[in-house]
């Protein structure tokens, strides 16, 4: 192989790796992202659409019972 060509492919290599390797590392930080922006939030404590809905619908005490028996089953 001339020398030219084996220049290219260490070159192609070189890049690829580096891109894989900042691909891996951008995608660290964006999974991790959302974390560090809410470390320090509290959730609210406003009931959420479901337990408005069932509010609503006077289904609060079987939501209960359910889970009730789900804590016994375990």
């Amino acid at each position: 192989m001339p020398k030219r060509l084996m220049k290219l492919l260490v070159a192609l290599v070189l890049t690829l790796m580096f891109t894989i390797s900042l691909l891996k590392l951008v995608l660290l930080f964006w999974s991790t992202y959302p974390t560090w922006l809410y470390a320090d939030i509290t959730p609210p404590d406003e009931p959420t659409t479901v337990d408005e809905w069932l509010e609503q619908q006077q289904l609060a005490q079987y939501k209960q019972l359910f889970r009730e028996k789900g804590s016994t089953e375990i």
